[in-house]
């Protein structure tokens, strides 16, 4: 198998199959997705969709496995890693993001000149020059809370 073939894989069978999975797991929680469920959603074959489980089961998804000849499983948890591969876990710059169009609402829902210049001061300092440093201590807050380190 050459490293094309190998890249391949994961760009025609894995990924989309982790992608499903994912999906699946967070639309119906408390009802694990199983074979069947992810077989509609990407149309790969039994063969393909085993040994795409197979290979995702442990660093990106938690399989319960009834089977392994014939595709019998449900999906009980998602790793982070599935998360982090499928960019939908929040980075620090992302959730800078989102914390600087919070303030710009409540910038924009603020009553009192008071309130405002309260939120505008936030603004200005999360959004100037302290911008690349603010993201810079929550990417190592969330990385010490995901680590521990």
């Amino acid at each position: 198998m050459t490293d094309d073939t190998l890249a391949n894989t994961w760009a025609t069978i894995d990924r989309p199959i982790l992608r499903a999975a994912v999906q699946l797991f967070q639309e119906s929680p408390g009802m694990p997705p199983g074979a069947g469920d992810i077989q509609r959603v990407t149309g790969h074959s039994n063969q393909d969709l085993t040994a795409a489980m197979m290979r995702l089961d442990g660093p990106y998804l938690e399989v319960n496995w009834f089977n392994h000849v014939a595709p019998i499983f449900k999906v009980i948890n998602v790793h982070e890693r599935a998360l982090v591969e499928l960019g939908v876990w929040p980075s620090a710059a992302s959730l800078t993001d989102e914390l600087m169009e919070l303030i710009e609402q409540r910038i924009a829902d603020s009553l009192s000149s008071e309130e405002r210049n309260h939120w505008e001061k936030m603004h200005d300092g999360i959004g100037g020059g302290a911008k690349d440093l603010f993201i810079g201590v929550l990417g190592a807050v969330i990385s010490h809370q995901i680590t521990g380190s």
